[in-house]
């Protein structure tokens, strides 16, 4: 009567049972015996531990990182188009401020500043504290900055930056002119080298945007200026190698912050770490190549008359530098490289047309055309690339409803076929054999069962 109350099969139980006999089965332990073994208390809900079933899982999985996508990001659709413009209003901004800035220090023959990669050693180091400033002060907010990268993959994009920095402010320092005209065709090599990253046939008024943008920028940009044979050859190596290089740079930067994690309980790379472990490598980097090319550039600076002007252009540029840093990682990580072609183009007309805005002066109409054509080529890409994502959106969702549905589907028919064919083990010691061919053997049998029959008691 102990083992019977112990089991919780009713009809095992109750062949046990036959063998007690009649003056014992009106005892307390016999009626206990046959209501078999206490049920025990149900635990909370989010205690139980759930049998593993084959995609129960996958379906929790993906409900986890809805809802983790939804914690993260609890603003309407809009949000992050407003967030996309108010970035590229900051990097335009920035960028603007640091090329006339740049212009007013390297171009003035007054102040006679003695190298450019020392500038840029001394502005990326007052980007770099900066920087650095903000993330501790953000940390200390606990506002969400997103996964730190690794400083070897930001020392990489650094040295590549310091590398397309140098050898285009050496161009602009060589001829301005030819400058502006190369930086021009930033938008169509930034959309080649993107299409080779990701080979997919273009929309064809993505491509005549491209080439609008490029034709457009070139007209405003060429207005005005000195143009000579001697000048092209001297600057058109460097700026041409800056293009490419800087066009390979920003898309395999685009492709390290699109990264998602492998298990995606991690958000993505944030831009602001990521720019603060960038400045250390250019500042770095560029000391390097500016004691290699002139040793005495640092005595030379620390001598010069115009010591607080020069050092306040520092600053700034530093401060725009540092702006036009997280701009930017903030841009590739939401738009495509291409989009940043875009605002390249549009930073150089706007360098171009500005002055003469100043000094209201007739503007050139070549250069007005050029602006004209540089805002519709612009146009026409933002509608495409706008309702390309929207529809990549849909469609993704809708996969996922898909998924969801199907695996729903799978767990409300429960398991697989060959496990609903498998029969209990309860069944099979009740003497029903596991297969028609093996009637004989003894495991099969209802061993077991046999050895409490009335009989052998």
């Amino acid at each position: 009567m102990q083992t019977a109350s112990k089991t919780d099969s009713d009809k095992r139980r109750q062949k046990m049972l036959e063998v007690v006999p009649e003056h014992l089965r009106k005892s307390d332990e016999y009626i206990e015996a046959e209501k078999g073994p206490p049920e025990e208390p149900v635990p909370i809900e989010s205690e139980v531990k759930q049998k593993k079933v084959r995609g129960a899982n996958r379906a929790a999985r993906h409900a986890a990182e809805a809802a983790a996508a939804e914690s993260r990001c609890q603003c309407p659709a809009w949000c992050g188009k407003v967030q996309t413009v108010f970035w590229v209003t900051l990097w335009l901004g920035a960028m603007l401020t640091m090329a006339f800035a740049t212009r007013a220090l390297l171009l003035d023959k007054a102040l006679g500043f003695p190298s450019t990669l020392l500038m840029m050693g001394l502005t990326n180091m007052v980007a770099y504290v900066l920087l650095q400033i903000t993330v501790i002060f953000s940390r200390c907010c606990c506002v969400r900055l997103g996964s730190d990268p690794d400083f070897k993959a930001a020392s990489i994009f650094g040295t590549m930056r310091c590398v397309q920095g140098a050898l285009s402010t050496s161009a602009m320092w060589s001829s301005e002119s030819y400058h502006n005209a190369i930086l021009m065709s930033f938008v169509l090599t930034l959309f080649i080298v993107e299409l080779m990253n990701r080979p997919a046939r273009p929309h064809p008024v993505t491509v005549l945007s491209v080439v609008l943008a490029t034709v457009g920028g070139v007209l405003a940009v060429t207005a005005r200026g000195t143009y000579s044979f001697e000048a092209f050859k001297s600057m058109a190596g460097f700026q041409i190698v800056s293009v490419i290089g800087g066009s390979f740079r920003l898309v395999i930067t685009q492709n390290f912050m699109v990264l998602e994690d492998s298990s995606r309980r991690l958000p993505k790379v944030s831009p602001l770490v990521l720019a603060s472990r960038m400045s250390p490598a250019v500042g770095i980097a560029s000391f390097e190549l500016a004691c290699l090319t002139g040793p005495g550039c640092f005595d030379t600076m620390l001598h010069l008359p115009s010591k607080n002007y020069i050092f306040q252009l520092l600053f700034v540029i530093g401060l725009a530098n540092a702006v036009v840093l997280v701009a930017e990682l903030q841009l590739l990580q939401r738009t495509s490289a291409t989009f940043l072609g875009f605002l390249l183009v549009g930073n150089g007309i706007g360098v171009a047309l500005l002055p003469e805005l100043h000094q209201r002066v007739h503007v050139p109409a070549l250069m007005g055309i050029g602006a004209l054509i540089y805002v519709v080529a612009a146009g026409f890409y933002m509608c495409v690339e706008s309702c390309g994502r929207d529809a990549e959106k849909s469609m993704k969702r809708m996969g996922n409803e898909i998924v969801d549905a199907s695996e729903y589907q799978s767990l409300e028919g429960g398991e697989r076929e060959k496990r609903q064919k498998r029969k209990s083990r309860e069944e099979r010691r009740n003497g029903e054999p596991r297969s028609p061919r093996s009637p004989r053997s003894p495991r099969r049998g209802g061993a077991g069962v046999g050895l409490l029959d009335r009989d052998s008691v």
